[in-house]
């Protein structure tokens, strides 16, 4: 969902913020809650959006952030 978000840009802005906001509402909605600094959260969000982070690295750094 976050990789879809990013890279399609579907608000004509504030993309960025949009994507990780509902990735992640949706991991929060299905008991997983995550502490990040929202500098790290911005930078993953940007490295998918230029291509630059592949599914399996999304999924392993938002494992590392996961809190439950």
């Amino acid at each position: 969902m976050l990789e879809t978000l990013a890279l399609h840009e579907p608000l004509e802005s504030r993309n960025a913020f949009f994507a990780w906001l509902v990735a992640e509402t949706f991991l929060n909605t299905n008991g997983q809650y995550m502490h990040y600094e929202p500098e790290e959260a911005l930078a993953l969000v940007m490295r998918v959006k230029h291509k630059g982070a592949a599914v399996q690295e999304i999924a392993a750094q938002l494992r590392a952030w996961s809190t439950a």
